[in-house]
């Protein structure tokens, strides 16, 4: 009987430290899916700013950005994946556990390793998750990668440079600006970093009749090229000498 009781004890305790080392994997599992989608996140913005175009993985898994080996492997789920690139939604990784407060879903739920992503978790009306629709969110750090990704939102392209030949399109002139032409080719220039919440310079005065410097906050400056200088105003805008 003695033996038989030393035997429990000892499978007990065999059992415990193999389920604690499990528990500890799926702990380092976690964290670099973590990591695997912040740099995902990371190189999604570089891409953005150097090409003006929303990437696919794909088009991210080269030697400039994640690297040619870079893994998707995820062993809770479906490899890494885009959700809807445009929209900055990376699929919600822990789809083989089903329980909100298990301890893998707890732990990559957490801001504690991210900076470049966040979880996002949809309910149902039974405040219920539902990890279909449930995602992680890439977050953009600079204000120039915002910018170019509202632009590309509108349904507008970028130009990756600036010609005098361009009709109704965006381009890229600089590291800090950004250009529109007209049908006529003629250009409002906005700061990458404020965009349409900043000071502009446009190519001619007859732009100052333009739709878009109405969505210009009051107070915006409008630069003439190599000329005058105005000010927007509630319903007009003014030449300030």
């Amino acid at each position: 009987m003695k033996i038989l009781i030393v035997l429990f004890l000892f499978s007990s305790i065999l059992f415990a430290q193999q389920s604690q080392i499990i528990r500890q994997q799926n702990v380092l599992f976690i964290q670099k899916i973590i990591e695997s989608e912040e740099k995902i996140a990371r190189n999604f913005e570089k891409y953005l700013l150097e090409n003006f175009t929303i990437p696919t993985m794909a088009e991210l898994k080269v030697n400039e950005y994640l690297g040619e080996n870079f893994s998707l492997d995820n062993r809770f789920g479906s490899d890494l994946a885009f959700k809807n690139s445009l929209n900055l939604q990376l699929t919600y990784a822990i789809t083989s556990e089903k329980d909100a407060n298990d301890y893998k879903n707890l732990l990559y739920n957490r801001d504690l390793y991210r900076e470049n992503t966040v979880v996002y978790l949809e309910k149902n009306s039974s405040n219920e998750i539902n990890y279909t629709n449930s995602y992680t969110e890439i977050l953009l750090q600079s204000n120039e990668a915002k910018t170019i990704l509202e632009i590309l939102k509108s349904g507008n392209s970028i130009e990756s440079s600036c010609t005098d030949t361009l009709i109704n399109k965006y381009c890229n002139q600089n590291q800090s600006a950004i250009r529109w032409y007209n049908s006529s080719s003629q250009w409002i220039e906005y700061n990458k970093e404020g965009f349409d919440k900043a000071s502009v310079t446009i190519s001619t005065t007859s732009l100052l009749l333009d739709s878009r410097l109405s969505v210009l906050p009051i107070g915006t400056y409008i630069y003439l090229n190599n000329g005058s200088q105005y000010v927007k105003l509630k319903d007009s805008i003014l030449k300030v000498d």
